[in-house]
Formats: C-alpha cells, structure tokens, sequence
C-alpha cells in the first residue's frame, strides 16, 4: 500500500514538471511509466516521496537500443518484500546505470561504479544507495549499475565493461577524472567487480559505438563480502590474475561461512601474481553488512576504505591547517578534570586513524590508575582487543639467574604526551633485565600477532631519549645461548617479527626498523638481518634535566611496512628521509643484504660461479627490482666494453657490458651492488608467521630477548601504538603531533 501511494505520488510530481526537465535519450510518449519505474528501483519510501524528475534524469541506458525505445519493461521487477526495508530487483533485460554526481568542483574527481548483490538473481540496490552518498560526502561520484538479472552472468560481465567504457568516455562531461575511475561490488557484485578487474582484456560483445574504443580496466577494486571467488581450495576460473590487475581492496568477514574462503584465496592469487591487494578479514559481521550499523569493529570499514583510497591517491583530499596543531606533553594528576580531557583528545587522535590494535598510554591500568596494578592498552578498531603488560625479568625467564620483576621496577615520570610515562634504564647488572610485556601465550593468533600473507603493520612509540642503542618496542626475540664461559651452543631459537630500535646501523641515537620473514636467530643464520634506518638523530635530554624541561624534547618515532609496495620505513618525528648506504659489502649491518643480493645474481648464471655458495637458501636471496633503471651514468668506455652506474629504486648498480659489433651492448659481463637504500628498505617478503605459540616470541616494550644481554637504551616511553595496516606519510606526521614531536630541541 506505501509503494502504491509513493508510486502515484511519483507521477503526479512528473506530470506537474514535465516541461522543465528531459529526461536522458527517452520519447516523452513513454516518460512517465520509465519514472514511476525508477522510482521503485531506487527509492526507499522516504525518498521517492520527494522524488523530483532531475533525479530520474540521471539514468543512463547502457545499451543504444534500450535507450531509443525505452518503456517499463525490462527495467526491472521488484521481488516481494520480505519485511526488511530492501527493495530486490529481477528481470532486468534493459540495464542501466544511475549516477550519483559528488559535489560540484573545479577539479575532475574520482567515480565509482557500484555492483549490488543478490546472487545473479535480484539486485537489493538499497544497500548500494548509502555507499553511493557516503562516497559523495568525500567527493566520489557514484553509479549504481543495474545489471541484467536473473541468472545472466554472461550478460552482467558485458554490462559492467559497458558500463566503464561509457563513463570513462563521457568522464570530461561529468568532471570525472578518467584516471580514477573504479569498481565497488559486494557479494554477488563483488564477483562481478573482480571479474572485470581481472578480465578487463576479454572481448565480450562486439562494438557498437564510439564509447566501446576506450579501455574498461577500472584503475581501483574495492570487493565487500564476495561471493563465489573460488572453487573449493582452488581460485575459481572465472579469473585470471596477473601483476597487471589495478589495486584492490578486499573487506570481508569471516563468519561469512558460505563465501569468505574465496577472499584469501583471491587474495593470495593477487599478491603471488605481484599485484596490489589489502585485505581486512574481521572476526564477526556475517554476509550483506553494507553500511548497516554493526558493533565495533566491522563497523570501521568506511575509514579503513577512505585511508585505502587516499594511499592510492584516489582521493586527494588535503590536511586541515589545525590537524597540525601540536599538543604538548601534559602533566599526570588523577582525578584532575582537565588532565582527563586532554588526555583523551590524544587518545581520539590515535584512534581516528584507522587499523589501531592496541595503543599503551601508561595512564590506563587494571584498576584505574592504581600503580600496583598492570598497564592496559586501549582497544583499537582492529580487533577491539585488550592487553595487558606484565613485569619480567628476562635474565630470570630464559637464563634462571636474577629476581622477579614487579611493577616497582618501572619508575613513572608523571607527565608525557598522553600524561604519564615508563622509566627503561641500563640494566644495572646482565642479571636484572626487567621488561613488560605481553606474554606470546596471550597474543598468540590475535590482532596483535601481526603476520603472514599481505599483512602491513605500523609502530609509533612516544619517549625521551637519554642514551643507548638498542631495543624500544616490538616482537623480536632473538634467540638464547649458553651462558658465557662455555662454547655457545643455541638453546632456544629466535622468533622475529618486528623490532624498532634506538640507534644502529653505527649511528647512536638514530632509528632502526627491523623486519623478519624467517623469525631466525642472529648467531649462525644471516638471512634475517633486514634494517630500515633513518639517520636523524633524536632530540636527547639529560640526565639531570626536571620534568618540566624535558616538555620540548619528546620523540615519536615509528616503523612502516608496507606489505603492498614492498618496503619498510623508519621515522623520526614524522619524517622519514631517504637514505644510501654506500658499499654496503663493507657495512656491519648490510653485508648479508649484499650477499644475499650477491648470491641470487651468481645463481642466475649457468654452472657454479666463482663465489657462488650452492648451499645459500633459495628463498633467502635478496631481489631487488632492477628491470629498468630510472637513471644511468657511464663511468668508464673503451672500444669493447661500457662500464655504468645504474640506479634503480633501491639498489646502485655498476655493470659491466660488452659491446657488440653493431655498437648495441650485450648482456652484462658483471654486476655489483654498490650502494642500497636503507631508508625505505625493500623487503619482498611477508612477516614471520610462527604456527604455533611456541615458535612465537611476546610483545615487549623497553627490551627484546637478546642473545648476550648486553646494555639496552635509558630512556622514558610515554606511549605505544601499533596499527595492523601501513600508515601514511601524513598519518605519522599527524601521531608526531600529540606531546609536540617535531622539529629539533633548542
């Protein structure tokens, strides 16, 4: 009885306006049927009431003869209503696409094609109409695309390479960038989203105007809750994946038990295939979630979508002037209301960036702020757990010498960018290590254990730098020995992951970010040694300084992987620089870099090459990409052979070419890697995924497990924050905001 009244209500706003507007490539003789039926095809009740035809003029038929002689028939049926507000759509034989413009702009913008679901049968467009006006909000035009139903999978897969013909084509009429033109389909319409990714290259009907010259390869993929992507264990054939697929964004649950298997097999076929792929598999939301409202942490998928879409410069959206304002350290004082609200202005800034696990402000305890009681860390949107660091001593847990640690062994400083701060001092002797941790027993398999396939992380600690070179904060355990005295022998071995570090790479008071995708020791295994490092020295206070005049000399510094792009970087306050380490043959810390670089090149070579170590694992040589190098110089020519620096994205080459008797050069007589980024480093791998809790190492701040419990840094940490995907340039510099890291101390 509503649809009917809204349906009548429909027509009579169409014959009052019939003179003010045309509708697109449609014969007034049948106008009013084609709108009352776009009415029921996109409207919920609400908004067809005050329908108006400049609405329904932003159809476009995506076939030439649909739109010549367009009636009723055939732009879709609505199934019966099933009580939960959706409208679903069948026998659609004249598909469409209906556009929902961004706000006007003096630049092109992004657009989005929209796939609803429905399992090839229907079309339930109203999940689709929200996401089109979200995508609005942040200047994405949208098209919501009625593809033929039901059961024509052949006939959707030409509507939707239709569909980005014609708006990559007609983009300059739109304001639509035609570089940023992307999919977006869930379930069913996911399926059908990838499939165009992947098959953009298939002819699947013959031309039939000037829009079906252009490419239909859309330039992004965002897939929510698909379906059928595989084929039991297998990748289902209706996809062909290679390095050349746009990148793609898969969000999904995983007690979506009839289609979330298919996610990370797509998902590993991308990333095996070397396209770009990020993935959020959360733990709860089942099938069809959209943007209905869900507990935390499904509900974040928009956030998580927004930042995706700004790391691949989709959206372009530029930072506020006051989302640079620093917040200086603030001073601890339980109960006090305005230590309260500043305290929780930083935590918000933490959490409004997207894919928080865990942040420890050292202000939350198990019991308030009691301090007998241990550190909580404040749940992120990534898994919404809670973890709490206990004392250890790691002397007492892996060599039995030395006493327990209790939480009297960490002096508090009482103020700090989040209000309070851990003292971590040189140990005063090898057998008093105290450290807090989260204990792998439990952290084991949760969002903390941050690993494996296509997973990124992110890592920012807040402190005041006094001395040292060693660990600040991460999983790293690298392994024990016999106590001194006595031949080393191995008694346990390492369990990285990733590591921030204070120093190294001989430059005290810089930063190291070290990743590992072996989890191997550093005694006997050379393969695990990756370092990203950032030269900057750290603001660094002195011992007799008072609290008060250390306010300007907080740090924030942090580690990036990016698992999409392959590299991981170190940063300093918000900045990461770029750095060369020149020779790094003769580098303490980059010599097993270079020689697995060395080895992987001697191994390209028939038969056994000077040099060459035939036992060096297969899956430890260091690729670099060095396909086309982005500069070259000639250092040295003579009439049969050419000697040239080659710089590629992370490596410097010097090669050796012979030259032929056309004058061309042959293939190179000899490589050798002269200088190598350490800052962002490559790194082709993915992080160390221990299978079982055994083979996993904790989550400590302060210290890692070391192999000669030598002397650690002294200084004060005033936060900790990890984040399970890779953050931006700007999303750092933004966390450097909060206890006023930047600059340099005066």
């Amino acid at each position: 009885m509503v649809l009917t009244n809204n349906i009548v209500n429909c027509c009579d706003i169409r014959q009052k306006e019939e003179t003010e507007n045309k509708l697109m490539n449609t014969s007034k003789r049948v106008r009013p049927l084609f709108f009352i039926l776009s009415c029921i095809t996109f409207g919920s009740t609400a908004v067809i009431a005050n329908t108006n035809e400049e609405m329904a003029s932003n159809i476009i038929m995506l076939w030439p003869k649909d739109g010549v002689s367009q009636d009723g028939p055939g732009m879709g049926t609505p199934k019966p209503d099933r009580g939960d507000g959706h409208i679903r759509l069948t026998d659609v034989t004249k598909p469409s696409i209906r556009y929902f413009p961004a706000p006007a702009s003096k630049k092109p913008g992004p657009a989005v094609i929209l796939c609803p679901g429905g399992g090839y049968v229907c079309l339930v467009t109203t999940k689709m109409e929200p996401i089109a006006k979200w995508l609005n909000q942040h200047g994405v035009s949208a098209f919501i695309l009625i593809y033929r139903t039901p059961k024509k999978r052949k006939d959707a897969f030409e509507d939707i390479q239709r569909a980005v013909r014609i708006i990559r084509s007609r983009a300059a009429e739109w304001n639509i960038d035609h570089s940023r033109i992307g999919v977006m389909g869930s379930s069913a319409g996911g399926h059908l989203a990838a499939r165009v990714s992947t098959g953009f290259d298939i002819q699947t009907y013959q031309a039939v105007d000037e829009h079906d010259d252009i490419s239909c390869k859309p330039d992004f993929t965002v897939l929510l809750y698909p379906a059928y992507m595989n084929k039991g264990k297998e990748l289902s054939k209706d996809f062909t994946v290679s390095s050349k697929i746009s990148p793609t964004l898969i969000v999904t649950a995983k007690d979506d038990k009839g289609f979330f298997p298919g996610s990370p097999i797509y998902a590993n076929a991308l990333k095996e295939a070397g396209a770009s792929v990020r993935t959020h598999f959360f733990e709860k939301g089942g099938h069809g979630f959209s943007l209905r409202p869900k507990q935390y942490p499904l509900s974040t998928w928009p956030d998580l979508c927004l930042q995706w879409l700004k790391d691949k410069n989709v959206i372009q959206e530029k930072i506020k002037e006051t989302d640079r304002e620093s917040l200086p350290p603030i001073q601890f004082a339980e109960g006090e209301k305005h230590f309260t609200a500043a305290n929780e202005e930083r935590i918000d800034i933490v959490k409004q960036i997207p894919g928080l696990v865990a942040l420890w402000d050292f202000v939350q305890r198990r019991d308030s702020w009691k301090t007998k009681n241990p550190f909580l860390s404040i749940p992120g949107e990534s898994g919404g757990q809670t973890y709490e660091l206990e004392p250890r001593n790691l002397s007492l847990d892996f060599w039995h010498e030395g006493k327990e640690a209790t939480l009297d062994d960490f002096e508090l400083y009482g103020r700090g960018p989040f209000g309070q701060a851990v003292r971590f001092s040189s140990p005063r002797s090898t057998t008093d290590l105290p450290v807090l941790t989260v204990p792998r027993k439990n952290l084991h398999d949760s969002p903390l254990d941050i690993k494996g396939k296509g997973k990124s992380l992110s890592m920012v600690v807040w402190l005041l730098y006094e001395r040292g070179n060693h660990a600040i904060a991460g999983m790293w355990h690298e392994g024990t020995v016999t106590p001194r005295g006595e031949p080393p022998v191995v008694k346990e071995p390492g369990k990285r992951q990733f590591g921030l570090f204070a120093g190294l790479q001989a430059n005290k008071g810089g930063i190291g970010a070290h990743i590992s995708e072996n989890g191997g020791s550093s005694f006997g295994n050379i393969y695990a040694r990756h370092l990203a490092s950032e030269p900057t020295k750290m603001k660094q206070i002195k011992t007799d300084m008072k609290p008060v005049e250390t306010d300007k000399y907080w740090n924030a510094v942090g580690m990036v992987f990016n698992n999409e792009e392959n590299h991981v970087t170190a940063y300093v306050n918000g900045s990461a620089n770029e750095v060369w380490v020149e020779n790094p043959k003769e580098s303490r810390f980059f010599e097993h870099a270079y020689r697995a670089w060395q080895q992987g090149q001697l191994a390209d070579v028939d038969g056994i090459q000077p040099g060459e170590d035939v036992n060096f694992p297969k899956d430890q040589y260091y690729r670099l990409p060095e396909d086309e190098p982005v500069e070259t110089k000639i250092i040295e020519r003579t009439s049969d052979r050419v000697v040239r620096l080659e710089t590629y994205p992370f490596s410097k080459i010097e090669a050796t070419y012979q030259v032929k008797p056309d004058g061309n050069l042959g293939k190179p007589l000899k490589r050798d890697l002269v200088a190598l980024k350490s800052n962002p480093y490559y790194f082709g791998y993915d992080i160390y995924a221990p299978k079982t809790m055994e083979q996993g190492g904790p989550f400590t701040i302060g210290r890692v497990i070391h192999s000669n419990r030598h002397a650690t840094l002294s200084a004060w940490i005033g936060g900790v924050a990890v984040f399970d995907r890779a953050l931006s340039d700007e999303e750092m510099k933004k966390l450097a905001t909060i206890g006023n890291c930047s600059g340099m101390a005066k």
